[in-house]
């Protein structure tokens, strides 16, 4: 599970180069406020993903 192969839609620009129309995704957790910005999200998203399969 990589960066390329699982990731939100506020990250595809920024990592995969391909241009985003208006589309917007979790760049920002309330409930955890330090982890801010799209790679911070999906980071956290990988490693809780990869944690329970």
């Amino acid at each position: 599970m990589t960066p390329k192969t699982v990731l939100s839609h506020a990250e595809v620009q920024g990592t995969l180069k391909i241009a985003q129309r208006g589309k917007w995704d979790i760049a920002r957790l309330a409930f955890d406020p330090p982890v801010g910005g799209a790679k911070a999200c999906g980071d956290m998203f990988r490693a809780a993903t990869s944690a329970l399969i």
